[in-house]
């Protein structure tokens, strides 16, 4: 079935985060707005705040975890970090792009082969059910296209995703250049294969960005893949709609040379039907 996108800008406010989208939904979806009511997720990243371990200080005579907006601690933070470091000396780091304008999240490997950064939402918020479409969107540019694996989208509760893939997961996985969504139910992986091609960043933070985005339909199980608001796959609905799992929004960056590397994210949203 063809869609036709219709570019739009939304300006979503949600617990003092706003969101500035380059959102481009389906006819039908923009007509259902003012009779539908949503759960959304979405950041425009002007704030960090890592953690790179269980760092605390004394508050009142105990002793306490700090705070920050990403941390290795375990539902510490907003967004729980994985790290691989293969040296140990923990330079990995996830700070706001001092010259990158409209907030730019840089998310920094180590530097040693295989080395990975993966941050997870705390909290699975989203959970693909009949009658309650879901819309997902980001847009992000990669440092080292033809040596670093990528994923972005949303994945059952994983510290390891660009590890072993968990059984339930929806989204972009753009490994050394060869790229694909991919969504997977219960291990069961279904493949849009080479859907675009990226360029390095170059000296320009969020140079060469991309917005990838993907629909789906909840009552139908139909799902729909865009990048820069071209439509690049599409699945009738199938049977691996990870639809029997809570999902959180993740992203991650592995470097497969001995480069540290980054990917930058201007900004992401998760809307979905109440």
């Amino acid at each position: 079935m063809k869609r036709v996108l219709i570019a739009a800008v939304l300006t979503v406010m949600l617990s003092g985060v706003v969101a500035n989208a380059q959102y481009t939904p389906g006819a039908r979806e923009v007509g259902a707005w003012p009779s539908q009511t949503f759960s959304t997720y979405a950041d425009d990243f002007f704030s960090a705040g890592y953690i790179a371990a269980a760092a605390t200080t004394n508050h009142a005579a105990a002793t306490v975890l700090r705070g920050g907006k990403f941390s290795e601690v375990a539902d510490h933070a907003e967004w729980l970090v994985s790290t691989t470091d293969g040296d140990g000396d923990d330079l990995e780091t996830i700070t706001i792009a001092d010259n990158g304008g409209s907030g730019w999240l840089e998310i920094k490997t180590n530097n040693k082969a295989v080395d990975a950064v993966e941050i997870q939402k705390n909290g699975e918020a989203f959970t693909i059910t009949a009658a309650k479409d879901l819309w997902y969107e980001a847009k992000i540019a990669i440092d080292d296209v033809s040596a670093d694996r990528v994923f972005i989208g949303l994945t059952v509760a994983d510290t390891d995703v660009l590890g072993s893939f968990g059984n339930d997961f929806i989204g972009f996985y753009l490994n050394q250049n060869t790229n694909s969504f991919q969504m997977a139910k219960n291990g069961t992986i279904v493949t849009n294969a080479s859907i675009t091609t990226m360029t390095d960043t170059g000296a320009t933070v969020g140079g060469n960005a991309k917005v990838f985005s993907f629909y789906v339909d909840g009552s139908a199980g139909d799902v729909w893949a865009y990048v820069d608001g071209v439509e690049v796959g599409f699945q009738d609905g199938s049977s691996s709609v990870p639809n029997d799992e809570a999902l959180s929004p993740v992203f991650g960056i592995l470097t497969v040379d001995t480069g540290a590397d980054s990917l930058f994210v201007d900004y992401f949203s998760v809307r979905q039907h109440r």
